[in-house]
């Protein structure tokens, strides 16, 4: 049945207004959906003077966009004080799901306000479409103005009205839009808590602020997600006589209640009470002396409580009383919905399933089993159980078993509902049985099982009849006969029911048969290490399956059916099987391992000393065997382990045969015997001669001789090859050596001296006659002489002379010039000196133009391969240099821009005075110059330059070449 909620609340105002120039005004916005599909949205807004049309109701979607909405009615409520109260109803039909924001703005002018130009103004609500069972939003019942007094502080409950009284909500404040007011009100005069109190304290404004009035706005948010917004209007009076009156709670009642009362206190004699509603004419006056017993002008400070019938203000309706004293306005807000009993589907609630015990009694009585119906305004209501005719108590007696009790409940309009209770009753009472006593028997003759019969009787109370009886054995039941019951002990077991208790019983069941024995068959096992072996030897019996019935006994030892051991040579063991037969098993264990034999080491000798062979006196063989002491004879000796004995030169095997008296085993040796001793040699004696007038003489030697023990293979000699040395020898010392071999290679020498002496001759050559050479300062230049002595091949002949040498000076130059970039890869060039002689002095002069002289990398290299660096990193930025590089010069600079410069005369070479340690070494030949420019950008050449070299000659051996000086030089050969 669909039940359609209507809700039209409506929000009321006190519209009273001291006479100022202020300017104010009042908006809400609550909701409820409808159907399904379609919304319906109840805006209240209040105006000074002239009410402004509110058409441009939007919204704005869950997907973003902003549509506009369709007003389908418009109401207009007095315009008392200058005030006009507009209620507006708009439906809109959504499509979406989600948060759908409603907001009403508007810009107008105002007529006869002065400086009433545009301003905006706008109110906000949202309702949720996609949360279940959100039909009604919160709607606020704020009085249009609230008066509090100015000389204490005050809270009042803000009214919020929700058809469903389970859903929760909160508050807050906000800022109105567009609101004038007299002044602003800060936060604390005014504050709202969560849970919708409002506190009132003036005292931070003054008097001087009395009778003005300021605009507040509240808003509230449910647990479902919808949200609304309401403006109103708070006015700080001096005067504690403010008439009070106290609604009832929050009530959802049907038309049918009456007498709805709510009570107000009076302060003032004048006062008057009506009852005012904006919405639908309900057909009374706003009098409320017209509707309600009163008494005019009561008691001050009297409490007056009035009681009125809701059908005499209708369904779907929301009221409050105005209480004036012709000064302030209360209003009394009786928070009461009021709805036809069609709008509410009845509940019932049934007592839970329930299950007891029979007692033994077959039934039992259950009670309590009441169900509760409720959420029902409707007068009329039908009720009923399908188990009894009590309405909602379904108590009573109830069998064996389930049984499902069904409630109903009707209201007048035919709104039904119904729901079910399961009542058990439970049999309690158990069956008795008795099983057949246990059953002992031998196997069928036939096979290895045999044939019983275990049975089983059982009685139950006379509720539930004879029980069942199965057993787990097979599908006998009470009657377990069978001819197949296994060897051994089966345990039969017997189960009686009644379908809801059951217990149990059993029979044992014992098969037995006479053992066979089996023994394991005879074991032939090698010993191990020990002479000995580890044998499994266990017998086994059948008995037609069965193992726990019989023993088995040994005559070896007292394990039973396992006879496993340690065995040495060969045992029989005996099996007995309890009430049966007897087996044997051999067991022989075997020597089938080999000695283990160890031989000695090779071994490798020298002959004896004077013989070529070599006696050995120990070499010995060792063995061990795990059964018995072996025996070791050896192929060489024909003896036991020890082959000692004289062996020949070279190698001679020995093989070793170690035997236990079963198995045997060899090893091997050899012993080597080297010839290592040298042959002795015996060589002819030395012999010294002396000759003249010849060069050489016949001399005859004889043999060299030569023994060993292990025979001579040959005699050889550096002269003729053979034993025997005669032959022709020139002047001079001889050294001849002899060798001797033996057959095994050994060899030995010695040497026989020949010494030929002849006289030696010595001639000078012609004594010399010179001028001076002009190009040599007072000598004669280069000139020789010479002298020269035979001695027949003999000894070398030393030529000595008194001459002590001289010194002279040469000159080289080279002119040429080379670059000097840092394109160019490190060169080099040379000047090759002729005359021979020593080096006595030297000098080297070098012309060089260069921008940046610390670029420059120069060495000179003489003949023997001595190099001196001449230049490197010098003078820093100076240019050039022309000048003698000479050990006694001026040191230059290294990172200083100084020392060089077309002037830089002597100076010393970069490694220093150095050039004296080429003294002695020779003057001629090669001498290279190497440069390198290691910077870029300055370049330059080296122009030319020199070598200065004082060469010494003499003294000499035989041949002299000198400049000779002046006068008359004798050299005298020796």
């Amino acid at each position: 049945m669909k039940i359609i909620h209507f809700i039209l609340v409506f929000i009321f105002f006190t519209l009273i207004y001291k006479v100022e120039s202020s300017h104010f005004r009042y908006g809400d916005i609550y909701f409820d959906r409808t159907d399904a599909t379609q919304i319906r949205i109840f805006l209240t807004t209040g105006w000074r003077i002239n009410a402004v049309s509110t058409t441009s109701l939007n919204v704005i979607l869950p997907s973003g966009g902003t549509v506009g909405v369709s007003r389908i009615s418009t109401a207009t409520y007095g315009t008392s004080n200058g005030a006009t109260i507009v209620r507006d109803t708009y439906i809109y039909n959504y499509s979406e799901l989600g948060p759908h924001e409603f907001f009403y703005q508007t810009c107008c002018r105002i007529s006869g306000i002065q400086n009433s130009g545009s301003s905006s103004f706008r109110i906000t609500g949202i309702f949720d479409t996609s949360v279940p069972n959100n039909n009604y939003s919160p709607a606020m019942a704020i009085p249009y103005i609230w008066y509090f007094d100015i000389s204490q502080t005050t809270t009042k409950d803000i009214p919020i009205l929700h058809v469903d009284p389970a859903i929760t909500y909160t508050c807050d404040s906000y800022t109105p839009i567009g609101v004038f007011t007299d002044i602003a009100i800060s936060p604390q005069v005014v504050t709202i808590s969560s849970d919708c109190r409002i506190t009132v304290d003036w005292s931070q404004l003054g008097s001087a602020q009395i009778g003005h009035i300021y605009t507040f706005g509240i808003e509230a948010t449910d647990s479902q997600g919808n949200y609304i917004q309401a403006d109103f209007f708070l006015s700080p009076i001096d005067d504690s006589s403010i008439p009070t009156c106290t609604p009832p709670s929050h009530t959802v009642i049907s038309e049918e209640t009456t007498g709805i009362s709510f009570t107000f206190s009076i302060f003032d004699q004048h006062t008057s009470v009506q009852f005012k509603q904006f919405g639908e004419t309900v057909g009374f006056t706003n009098s409320i002396t017209e509707e309600f017993s009163f008494t005019a002008n009561p008691a001050r400070d009297n409490i007056v409580t009035y009681t009125f019938n809701t059908a005499d203000i209708g369904v779907n309706k929301f009221g409050y009383i105005q209480i004036t004293d012709g000064k302030y306005f209360e209003n009394c807000i009786y928070d009461v919905l009021i709805f036809p009993c069609s709008n509410f589907s009845p509940v019932l609630n049934c007592p839970a399933d329930t299950t007891v015990g029979d007692g033994g009694n077959c039934n039992a009585f259950v009670s309590p089993l009441l169900a509760t119906a409720g959420n029902d305004n409707c007068p009329t209501e039908t009720v009923s159980n399908s188990y009894t005719s009590n309405g909602l108590d379904a108590s009573g007696t109830y069998s064996i078993g389930s049984t499902v009790v069904v409630y109903n409940f009707e209201d007048s309009l035919g709104n039904a509902v119904s729901c079910s209770t399961t009542v058990t009753v439970a049999d309690s009472s158990f069956p008795v049985i008795n099983c057949s006593p246990d059953i002992t028997t031998e196997v069928n003759s036939a096979g290895c099982t045999g044939s019983a019969s275990p049975s089983a009787v059982a009685t139950d109370s006379a509720c539930q009849g004879s029980p069942t009886i199965t057993n787990n054995f097979n599908s006998g039941g009470a009657d377990a006969t069978d001819t197949n019951y296994p060897i051994d002990s089966t345990r039969v077991v017997f189960t009686a029911t009644d379908g809801t208790n059951f217990i149990t019983c059993g029979t044992t069941v014992t098969i037995f048969s006479i053992p066979e024995i089996s023994c394991p068959s005879d074991q032939n096992v090698s010993a191990d290490g020990s002479c000995e072996a580890a044998v499994t030897v266990i017998a086994t019996y059948t008995n037609c399956g069965s193992s726990t019935l019989s023993t088995i006994t040994n005559d070896y030892n007292s394990g039973g059916a396992d006879a496993s051991d340690t065995y040495t040579g060969v045992t029989s063991i005996t099996f007995t099987v309890s009430g049966g037969d007897t087996c044997s098993t051999t067991v022989t264990v075997s020597d089938n391992s080999s000695p283990n034999i160890s031989c000695p080491t090779d071994l490798t000798i020298d002959t004896d000393p004077l013989a070529c062979n070599a006696n050995v006196g120990s070499f010995l063989a060792s063995a061990t065997d795990n059964c018995a002491t072996p025996t070791i004879t050896n192929n060489y000796t024909s003896g036991g382990p020890d082959a000692s004995g004289n062996y020949p030169l070279g190698t001679t095997p020995v093989v070793y045969t170690a035997t236990d008296g079963i198995n045997s085993i060899q090893c091997s040796a050899s012993v080597t015997v080297n010839d290592n001793t040298d042959p002795v040699i015996n060589c002819p004696v030395d012999r010294s001669v002396s000759i003249s007038g010849t060069c050489q003489i016949a001399l005859t030697f004889a043999d060299a001789t030569a023994t060993d023990a292990c025979g001579i293979f040959s005699i050889t000699n550096t002269r003729t090859g053979n034993a025997n040395i005669s032959d022709t020898y020139s002047t001079g010392s001889h050294s001849i050596t002899f060798t001797a071999t033996d057959n095994d290679g050994n060899t030995n020498t010695c040497v026989t001296n020949v010494v030929v002496n002849a006289a030696s001759e010595l001639t000078c050559s012609a004594s010399l006659s010179l001028n001076v050479d002009p190009s040599n300062s007072c000598s004669s230049g280069s000139n020789t002489i010479t002298a020269t002595g035979t001695n027949c091949g003999g000894p070398a002949i030393t030529i000595t002379n008194d001459f002590s040498g001289s010194t002279f000076l040469v000159n080289y130059v080279d002119t040429n010039s080379y670059v000097l970039n840092e394109i160019n890869p490190p060169q080099s060039t040379s000047i090759t000196v002729n005359e021979v002689g020593s080096i006595n002095d030297i000098t080297i002069d070098m012309d060089i133009t260069h921008t940046w002289m610390a670029d420059l990398d120069i060495s000179i290299t003489d003949p023997s391969g001595t190099t001196i660096q001449l230049l490197q990193g010098n003078c820093g930025s100076n240019d050039d240099f022309i000048g003698t590089f000479i050990d006694s010069g001026a040191v230059l600079p290294v990172g200083s821009n100084s020392g060089c410069g077309t002037s830089a005369g002597d100076s010393q070479p970069f490694d220093g005075p150095v050039l004296s340690s080429l003294i002695g070494s020779p003057a001629n030949g090669v001498w290279t110059l190497s440069y390198d420019d290691t910077a870029g950008s300055d370049v330059g050449t080296i122009n030319s330059w020199g070598l200065n070299i004082e060469i010494l000659t003499g003294p000499s051996t035989d041949t002299i070449t000198n400049n000779f000086p002046v006068g008359t030089t004798t050299v005298t050969r020796f």
